[in-house]
């Protein structure tokens, strides 16, 4: 039953994604930036809404943290 849920769940978000046109690159089907790849410790997946065209150019900045905080 948990499992059936959390299927549920993970299914709904990747509706939510392609609806507003949001793509998921993982690092493990080699979809990442190069550049991205190089740095310590690379995210696993990066979700990417637009142009990712410009995920290739020599200067991308990418907002975000994976250790949330209050005070972040």
């Amino acid at each position: 039953a948990y499992r059936d849920k959390v299927l549920e769940g993970a299914q709904t978000f990747l509706e939510r994604l392609l609806a507003d046109q949001i793509d998921i690159l993982f690092r493990s089907e080699g979809r990442l930036p190069s550049k991205l790849v190089e740095i310590d410790d690379p995210p696993h997946w990066l979700f990417v809404q637009g142009n990712q065209e410009v995920l290739l150019s020599d200067a991308v900045a990418v907002v975000g943290t994976r250790n949330a905080t209050d005070a972040g």
